[in-house]
């Protein structure tokens, strides 16, 4: 890595244990974010594989509507909740109190967060299985012209609504393990909930394949129950080991769950701004068409694996550094952490956005057009890809930003920004969901989250100060350029696939696309490099993991 590379995270660093012998904070933003990135590539890889499966039994019909829909009701606080958003609240309080008070101050606080958490969710799963009706016809008012829809999405709710606690105690050990710098185990928890999720499918597969589709996609809900129940277990071992034991605790007036309800009602209120934009976009879809909700799903889960691997690993490996340095007041080391993050970001974004709007047709078809997914189901997919692909980026900065205010102490900024983006989203959903479909909802969705990312950078800039704007568009700049290179050979490749004489099969054309990203991506680190990137360095590090003096374990 060259000289200007490691001055771009030096000031991060931190000594941990009184500062005896420890690596520096870049040695282990750099190996845990490795780690994070490699276990939730796997997870993503699976999940996509899980989507490819469900695609080839399936395909795309009013019973994977109603399954959409369904599951989305406990999903919204998956992501409330999981893949590091409740540790955007909860590790920041568990670590002024390990730093303040040691370990059994931060084990005392998390006992009794969980069990405030998990008297409450009982509650609002008690009450959503009862009023699953109503619920399904506020997410999905589509479905009220298709009663057979309708019914299964209120009958498979009903029985999926108990994920939504397994998912709550899953997010809690992750915020504990995370609190203690412990990433890893956590973060192969969606992996197993797709091992479980892929289990189910192959039981549907092996024994129900004479089974009508109505019926057998029950067995596809309760894999989603036992998924939560082994991302529970993974991570039990971990927690014992740390020296964690549940045990119900109602201190609720102690200073430090005060301080975690401070935090989280803004926080919950903020991201669930956020994921009502995934109910708005339930909604239209149910109205525009049968089908066009689960098209939805599946571009979607194309676009997760720069999100996931990216935009997650990133976010929940810094989130615990920035907490250490907004509770020193080390506001400059803060501003280079997410300038360093943010240029991240533009790195693996703006590539990725261009890949995913070329060769987007070509991978949708690779992926999934097989048994009951066919060339109109690719075409409405591929066209939906492209809406969420043009603002990639604005995901990416929203996972990255929207941590920092927490670890400022400053939630009301998200709430701020969660409005902005959710206001909107209706209003661009409202405007192109009937011009664009489906599409029309995508391009709403991915261009308010970048509105709520810009505004959220202009308001740390309001609190703290700028970040090095220019450093960030420069390095912006050289990106793109290094992408308009990557573009060449992508271009031709796709080229080749629309000109080829009499037309390629799905295979070879899934190939060709393969081929054209094999061939993009060395040209386009490479050309960044040349054009002087340090972050290059930085990101490939992170990717091998082959930065000399890395701590082992």
């Amino acid at each position: 890595m060259s000289a200007n590379g490691n001055r771009i995270i030096k000031k991060l660093n931190v000594q941990k244990n009184n500062g005896a012998n420890t690596a520096s904070e870049e040695h282990r933003v750099v190996r845990s974010a490795g780690i994070l990135a490699a276990t939730t590539l796997l997870s993503r890889v699976l999940g996509l594989v899980r989507e490819i499966v469900f695609a080839s039994v399936f395909g795309v019909t009013w019973i994977t509507d109603a399954f959409r829909v369904a599951y989305v009701i406990p999903y919204v606080l998956r992501r409330l909740l999981g893949e590091g958003s409740m540790s955007a609240f909860l590790v920041p309080v568990l670590t002024d109190e390990m730093e303040r008070d040691g370990k059994p101050a931060a084990f005392r606080a998390a006992r009794t967060a969980y069990t405030l958490f998990l008297l409450a969710t009982v509650a609002v799963v008690l009450v959503l299985v009862g009023g699953a009706p109503y619920v399904v016809l506020v997410i999905a008012p589509g479905f009220k012209l298709n009663p057979e829809t309708y019914d299964l999405a209120v009958n498979l709710a009903r029985l999926m609504l108990p994920y939504m606690l397994l998912m709550m105690t899953s997010a809690m050990a992750m915020g504990i393990l995370n609190s203690f710098f412990k990433f890893t185990v956590p973060s192969l928890s969606p992996t197993v909930m797709n091992i479980c999720y892929l289990t189910a499918l192959g039981v549907i597969v092996v024994f129900f394949a004479a089974t009508p589709d109505e019926k057998k996609i029950y067995v596809l809900a309760a894999g989603v129950l036992a998924g939560g129940i082994g991302s529970i277990l993974l991570q039990a071992p971990s927690l014992w080991r740390l020296g964690f034991r549940y045990f119900p605790r109602f201190d609720f007036g102690s200073p430090a769950v005060k301080q975690i309800a401070i935090l989280m009602t803004p926080a919950l209120f903020s991201i669930g701004v956020v994921r009502l934009n995934l109910l708005v976009a339930t909604a239209a879809a149910s109205v525009v068409g049968v089908g066009t909700v689960s098209l939805i799903n599946y571009a979607e889960r194309l676009l997760q694996f720069p999100l996931g691997v990216f935009g997650f690993s990133i976010s929940n490996v810094i989130l615990p550094h920035l907490s250490r340095q907004a509770s020193k007041s080390d506001y400059e080391g803060l501003k280079d952490s997410l300038s360093f993050a943010m240029r991240l970001a533009l790195l693996v974004g703006i590539p990725c956005t261009i890949g995913l709007i070329v060769l987007g047709e070509p991978l949708v078809r690779l992926v999934y057009e097989h048994g009951a997914f066919t060339a109109e189901d690719t075409a409405g997919a591929s066209f939906i890809l492209n809406g969420f692909a043009v603002f990639l980026i604005g995901f990416l900065g929203a996972q990255i930003v929207t941590p920092v205010f927490y670890a400022l102490k400053k939630p009301k900024e998200p709430i701020k920004a969660g409005i902005v983006t959710f206001a909107v989203n209706l209003v661009l959903t409202l405007i192109l969901m009937w011009p664009l479909g489906g599409a029309g909802i995508a391009l709403a969705t991915s261009a308010s989250a970048t509105v709520g990312t810009l505004f959220l950078l202009y308001r740390f800039r309001k609190l703290v100060g700028p970040i090095g704007a220019r450093r960030v568009i420069q390095a912006g700049l050289r990106f793109a350029a290094a992408t308009t290179a990557m573009a060449v050979p992508i271009i031709a490749i796709r080229l080749f696939i629309e000109l080829y004489p009499g037309g390629l099969n799905a295979w070879a054309e899934g190939a060709a696309a393969v081929a054209a990203v094999v061939i993009a991506v060395p040209v386009y680190f490479t050309t960044a490099r040349l054009l002087g990137s340090p972050e290059v360095g930085v990101f490939l590090s992170i990717l091998v993991r082959k930065k000399e003096g890395l701590p082992s374990g």
